[in-house]
């Protein structure tokens, strides 16, 4: 591939990512976009990056192409080229041009240098990568052309210091960069988190399993081979993501090169780590690994030293919560998009930045492991147990920083005098931390962990250096006069800050000397920046001037002087200025790297700062809210006595308040008692399914997070996945519409779902028609049963399923407990009202309600009525409803047998009897009668075939509409009655 093919494809692709995520091209930059040349990947020709100044430009954009380009010029950052057209589009800069008289003048914006870091962090959220090239030496020094190169890199997964600020919070739990490698249809993702030193690596995925995981991470950047780009992209088309993706391609040696590889390895490790991590059973590892090592190592321009370990794991040792169930259980975003209201802004009242990403690690990543969890609860169950120990730990933990944080700006070399101070606190609390875990005697597991490591010990020396060197305050910045170290760590630098702090007073020493010596009480001394310090004398006393005085400039009513000792002392206070800013620069780099040095104990800290913050926040929670340690079950149970909702229960009021109800689902032996695995749930709407099945599964969530749970009292078993089918919503993306999103659900959960498991369906088929749904909802429940055997809560409004229960022995039917009430008024008009009491019983429901929830709605009054007609009709045997309001007739979808009177003679002959059948059989339209009602057929047939009774099928002729509709007619005149509390419609 030639140069210029190079350069236009590097070109071409940032005006990809520009235009992408649908984003149109601004018709004000087209034109600047078409004069562009094709010579160079910047878009200028090669003759106009001729001059000094530009060709320091060219060199540092073919040094990094792929990104945009901040080019320091003066007390501006200028862009050039393509770089300027997509930044004024992204940043709303003013777009000049340079040799405007050109067939192609050079586009141009910039942004002042006090402000350019909104401008990067602008563009790399945009998706890009962006690269700043600054002046390296001082202008005033420079002899010629300021020289300059490339400092810093930023991109989205790396952004650096852009991330600082606390209210982006979309950085502040994982700005991750991932790889993804291809081995035998299974991958390999690895993925770390630059600013906390995070790394993380799993294999053996398919492409379900990576389509899930690259959901779980949402990284910022993909890194992986030139031949799987075009698969990985149609997977990341099908996920439903907040932030952008950009992909980058592997270098093609790190593919090819097992001993490369480990070179660069063993820069950020040592060899013996590969081992160590647990790395070689890993397909591709090494390649998934290092293709992220490289990356940073090239935009970083060195060795990140805060990344000290790397993590494997397997999704299989995990609970298993897949996209879709953790956004139908609002695991992170509510339904409307929103954080607040999600189930980790309720659970995340950790004190640390440290406990908040371990807690949402855990939230991710909850424990399979019955040991894991027994060890959390018991932590949990101490701290609740000690008095006073939960306020005490929170008020030290408030006084420490984010270790993992600053770790990482150290190793980024961003890391100021008062990040340092920070970690200087932190590291004077953590044996406060200890000393109150030992002096409870209630606490051994906490206490264990101290007793087994010298975590504390190991941070002794670095926590003397920082109290011995830095000022109890520092300054942020250098240069600007404030104090950064302690008096007497440094000899050298005290020195030039006591001639920085003290000149003005050496110069009023050294003008009271003059004045005194040569008499003259109008001698000054001054300064200009022509000449620097001098001493004045006006005309009058000129003759006077002492003789070792030497004139520098006459003016109309003064002359200015000059003495060896004045000019001693100005070069002194000029050269001890930048002596100071040099020593404190040296001084504060030693500290950086000293701290790098400690990066493995500082790691192992904030983990424990992490686990302990973790704990005290679920102790907080279950005091708080009154939660219940739960007994972990070794069979497939889940019994919850005033089981509530966790997010909800703390949102409703005294005018109604939130129900808790006993629920028990699974296998529990107690003598000859065994409780079925299935509830069919049946109710109205609005009556409280779906919160039922919603507070099932999160309170199976927080139990194998190691919380305690939102019960009077639990006991649980262990499960290995959890599926949803909850609410409807279509997938644009890939064309398919909501049923079809539906039954992928469904059939996912058929596929991979074991005893183990844990399954909430809702309401299935009802994206298809009454029969197609019903039958398919039918046919499912039955797979569940007898198939599946999994602890399932299936919510329906097709009642007909309850004929499944009289079949099927482990299956319940429960619904939600409504009363309905006739309210009378004085015009004697009757009005029906329900009460929903969400309580949660046994037995199956009548009805819906529909009609009752449409008019809470506000569906206009009259259509209610309508629909109450036709609903009447349809619940009644006869053909056509009543015409009302000149609409036209509704045929009904009853039976069409007619009633006829057949002969009823016991001595027929047997082809009389046959032909009698036949005729009954002839009047069925299959089409239109309902699958009870098809029953009850086959059950007249049966009988009829078994008593020989030709008396039998004249009976079920005559009869047959007042057979079919027995409950609805019991249904509705049940309506017409006031109930008790005693009462139900079930």
């Amino acid at each position: 591939m030639t140069n210029v093919e190079t350069t236009n494809n590097e070109s071409d692709s940032l005006i990809t990512q520009w235009l992408s995520q649908g984003k149109e091209l601004p018709p004000h930059l087209k034109p600047a976009l078409e004069r562009l040349s094709k010579e160079h990947c910047s878009g200028i020709s090669i003759k106009q990056l001729d001059s000094p100044m530009m060709k320091q430009f060219r060199s540092a954009k073919e040094e990094i192409p792929d990104a945009m380009l901040f080019f320091r010029m003066g007390d501006f950052y200028e862009l050039f080229g393509i770089d300027a057209i997509i930044a004024s589009d992204i940043c709303g800069l003013t777009l000049t041009s340079r040799d405007k008289s050109s067939d192609n003048p050079v586009p141009m914006a910039g942004v002042p240098v006090v402000g350019y870091k909104n401008a990067l962090k602008k563009c790399v959220q945009s998706g890009f990568k962006v690269a700043v090239c600054d002046q390296i030496e001082d202008p005033r020094q420079a002899k010629g052309i300021v020289k300059r190169e490339i400092t810093r890199i930023a991109t989205p997964a790396v952004p650096g210091d852009l991330d600082d600020d606390d209210s982006n919070n979309e950085t502040k739990f994982g700005c991750y960069l991932a790889s993804v490698i291809e081995n035998k249809k299974l991958f390999t993702l690895s993925y770390v988190d630059a600013s906390t030193g995070e790394f993380r690596i799993t294999y053996n995925l398919n492409e379900t399993l990576l389509a899930e995981e690259i959901a779980t991470v949402s990284p910022r950047e993909l890194l992986i081979p030139q031949n799987i780009h075009e698969k990985i992209s149609s997977i990341l088309k099908t996920i439903q993501q907040r932030n952008i993706t950009t992909i980058n391609s592997i270098e093609n040696w790190i593919m090819r090169s097992d001993s490369s590889c480990k070179e660069l390895f063993c820069e950020f490790f040592h060899e013996k780590d590969f081992h160590r991590f647990g790395l070689t059973n890993i397909p591709n590892s090494l390649q998934a690994i290092c293709s992220i090592l490289q990356y940073l190592k090239t935009t970083q321009k060195s060795v990140l030293k805060n990344i000290q370990n790397i993590k494997k794991y397997e999704l299989s040792t995990h609970l298993i919560v897949d996209e879709g169930t953790k956004r139908h259980l609002d695991f992170f975003f509510t339904s409307s998009g929103e954080k607040k209201g999600s189930l980790f802004h309720f659970l995340n009242k950790c004190t640390t930045a440290t406990g908040s990403r371990h807690l949402l690690h855990r939230l991710k990543y909850p424990f399979k492991n019955k040991e894991d969890v027994e060890l959390s609860l018991k932590k949990v169950h101490e701290i609740i147990n000690t008095p006073n120990l939960i306020q005490e730990l929170i008020e030290n933990l408030r006084n420490t920083a984010d270790i993992d944080r600053l770790l990482s700006k150290a190793a980024q070399r961003n890391l100021d005098a008062r990040g340092m101070a920070w970690l200087r606190q932190t590291l004077i609390h953590l044996p406060y931390i200890k000393k109150i875990l030992e002096d409870k005697k209630t606490t051994p597991t906490f206490n264990a962990i101290f007793s087994n490591n010298e975590i504390i010990k190991s941070l002794e020396p670095l926590t003397e250096l920082l109290v011995k060197a830095l000022a109890d305050e520092p300054a942020a910045v250098i240069g600007k006069g404030g104090i950064i170290f302690k008096e007497g760590y440094s000899k050298e630098l005290d020195e030039a800050i006591s001639l920085t702090t003290n000149f003005n007073q050496m110069l009023a020493d050294l003008e009271k000397l003059e004045k005194e010596r040569s008499q003259i009480p109008t001698l000054k001394i001054g300064y200009t920046g022509a000449f620097g310090f001098y001493f004045e004398i006006s005309k009058g006393k000129v003759l006077q001037a002492p003789k070792h005085f030497i004139r520098k400039q006459t003016l109309t009513n003064c002359e200015r002087y000059i003495t060896p000792e004045l000019k001693e002392l100005e070069e002194k206070s000029l050269s001890a200025s930048d002596n100071r800013i040099i020593l404190e620069k040296e001084i504060l780099e030693s500290l950086r790297i000293k701290i790098l040095e400690f990066s493995s104990y500082l790691c192992e800290a904030s983990n424990l700062i992490a686990e302990i913050d973790l704990s005290v926040t679920f102790a907080n929670l279950a005091l708080q809210y009154n939660w219940c340690k739960p007994t972990i079950s070794e069979q497939n149970l889940t019994k919850l006595t005033n089981s509530t909702h966790p997010i909800l229960s703390t949102l409703s009021s005294n005018m109604e308040p939130f129900i808790a109800n006993n629920i028990t689902i699974g296998c529990e032996n107690e003598g000859h008692l065994k409780n079925p695995i299935i509830h069919l749930i049946t109710g109205p709407n609005m009556a409280g399914k779906s919160t039922i099945m919603r507070q099932v599964a999160i309170t199976q969530v927080l139990f194998q997070m190691g919380s305690f749970v939102p019960a009077t009292s639990a006991v649980i078993g262990m499960t290995d996945r959890i599926f949803t089918r909850i609410g409807s919503a279509d997938n644009s993306l890939k064309n398919q519409s909501t049923f079809m999103v539906e039954m992928l659900e469904t059939s996912n959960m058929l596929r991979f779902a074991t005893e183990k498991s844990l399954l909430l369906l809702d309401e299935i088929g009802r994206g298809t028609s009454t029969f197609d749904g019903l039958s398919l909802a039918w046919a499912i429940l039955e797979s569940l049963h007898d198939d599946v055997k999994a602890r399932t809560l299936f919510s329906t409004h097709y009642h007909e399923l309850q004929k499944v229960v009289s079949e099927k022995t482990n299956i319940i039917p429960m619904h939600m407990q409504v009363s309905e009430n006739i309210i009378k008024n004085n015009h004697l008009e009757v009005k029906k009202e329900i009460k929903f009491t969400r309580i949660y019983k046994k037995g199956g429901a009548g009805k819906s309600y529909g009609l009752h929830v449409a008019e809470l709605a506000g569906i206009p009054e009259k259509i209610i009525h309508r629909a109450e007609s036709v609903l009447q009709s349809l619940e009644t045997p006869s053909h056509e409803i009543i015409q009302k309001d000149n609409s036209a007739p509704i045929q009904t979808i009853q039976s069409p047998i007619e009633e006829k009177n057949l002969p009823q003679n016991e001595n027929a002959a047997d082809e009389n009897k046959n032909s009698k059948l036949t005729n009954f059989i002839t009047k069925i339209d299959p089409n239109s009668i309902s699958p009870r009602e098809a029953l009850d057929i086959l059950y007249s047939l049966k009988s009829f075939v078994n008593k020989n009774n030709e008396d039998e099928i004249s009976l079920k002729n005559q009869e047959f509409h007042k057979v079919v509709h027995k409950s609805q007619n019991a249904s509705k005149k049940n309506k017409e009655q006031l109930l008790t509390k005693e009462q139900t419609l079930f």
